[in-house]
């Protein structure tokens, strides 16, 4: 800051042009589009900076998989107060004002900004041309980048139905407020978006990250489950009545055809690839993923790729509770929230001799110093994901919120 005071201090008796064409002189650390899409390393590194706005607590890092997971006959937080919280949408217990909500729209499209922005200018930069070498892995970028941006749009309408949209970066356009569209119409042109671009993309067996990288199954897939969600019923907006809390409707008979015509022949792209099968058992699914063991050929399509210690808390929420003192446990993988948890009843819903129960409800927690206590709550833990189930000595005692 005292170096530009005292360039402009310096030049105020200087011609106004002679000042403009000196302050337009490009800061060495700057890089443009050219200098990032210039080759297939570089653009590799902008595409995860996509994945890493993916990957952020007010992402799929925390909101999408806990602060959003609303109150239901399963996932169920629980609150010891009778006091509104106001800030609370997994408890349906929040203003318009929400700064949990208002944290995931701002992040959601700070994401989707970065996506397109990525999309942009890697399809207008001079390396992504068929006549490129590296042409066939830029268009594997493309199509991550492609179905992150559908991931994040899915999730908008999930929650929020009809929102802002465009496919284009703000830099480009310089509109910073974008029409709100149809959720029918915003589905349809992701769908179509990821229609065209997967036959471009690269099967899991082919990518070097395995499921950690999004495949072109993985593409199908999600081709599927948004077809799936937009053929079914919704809270729609009631122009007419601002009073209203809305309807329930669906698309039009003509779309639902559609968006369940793509979501069955996309799925069973999916299944019939055979790339993905069912080996493992129910909980070693789980299991595996709680020790960092990448299975590519199983039931997992795409996994986010959390750092350890970095980002991602589900294995801090979910999973028995783990108390600390003094910050610490005597055991090595620390602290865990535990407060994901699962109506009391749910387990009344398997039948008996269903392996998937005692792999999914937890009865007890630890105290700091490893002793096991039954829980006795109204909800019991979730036991799919857990940090203690880390055989690895990946932790430490004093691990905390991210693992």
């Amino acid at each position: 800051m005292k170096l530009k005071n005292i360039i402009i201090g310096g030049l105020g008796l200087l011609a106004f042009s002679s000042c403009n064409d000196y302050l337009e002189v490009d800061a060495p650390s700057k890089f443009s589009p050219e200098d990032i899409y210039s080759s297939v390393k570089d653009a590799g590194m902008a595409l995860n900076g996509v994945y890493a706005e993916i990957m952020s607590s007010n992402c799929f890092g925390q909101a999408y998989t806990y602060s959003l997971i609303l109150n239901s006959d399963v996932d169920f937080v629980t609150n010891s107060s009778e006091n509104d919280e106001t800030n609370t949408p997994k408890r349906y217990d929040q203003t318009a004002a929400s700064s949990t909500a208002n944290g995931v729209w701002n992040a959601t499209y700070s994401a989707i900004e970065t996506a397109n922005a990525f999309i942009y200018f890697l399809e207008n930069s001079n390396i992504y041309k068929e006549n490129n070498d590296d042409y066939a892995s830029l268009q594997q970028y493309m199509g991550e980048a492609k179905v992150m941006r559908a991931m994040l749009y899915y999730e908008l309408m999930c929650y929020w139905g009809d929102v802002p949209f465009t496919m284009q970066p703000t830099r480009v356009t310089n509109n910073f407020y974008p029409e709100i569209v149809s959720r029918d119409v915003i589905a349809k042109t992701i769908m179509e978006d990821l229609i065209a671009v997967a036959p471009n993309m690269k099967p899991t067996s082919q990518l070097s990250e395995g499921i950690e990288r999004i495949s072109q199954e993985a593409c199908w897939a999600m081709i599927a489950r948004i077809g799936l969600q937009a053929a079914g019923y919704s809270l729609r907006h009631n122009a007419d009545d601002a009073t209203s809390y809305g309807y329930m409707g669906k698309p039009s008979a003509t779309e639902e055809t559609w968006f369940l015509t793509q979501a069955r022949d996309y799925a069973k792209k999916v299944i019939d690839s055979g790339t993905h099968s069912l080996n493992n058992s129910y909980q070693d699914v789980f299991l595996n993923e709680c020790n960092f063991k990448v299975i590519n050929d199983d039931d997992p399509i795409f996994e986010i790729p959390f750092t350890k210690e970095v980002s991602g808390y589900i294995g801090y929420r979910q999973g028995p509770k783990f108390e600390s003192s003094g910050g610490a446990t005597n055991f090595q993988w620390g602290e865990c929230g535990g407060n994901q948890q699962i109506n009391n009843l749910f387990r009344f819903s398997y039948k008996e001799g269903d392996t998937r129960r005692d792999a999914t409800i937890g009865w007890w927690y630890y105290t700091f110093d490893g002793m096991p206590k039954i829980n006795t709550n109204i909800t019991v833990y979730n036991n799919k994901w857990s940090k203690l189930f880390n055989t690895t000595s990946a932790f430490t005692s004093i691990t905390t919120d991210y693992c």
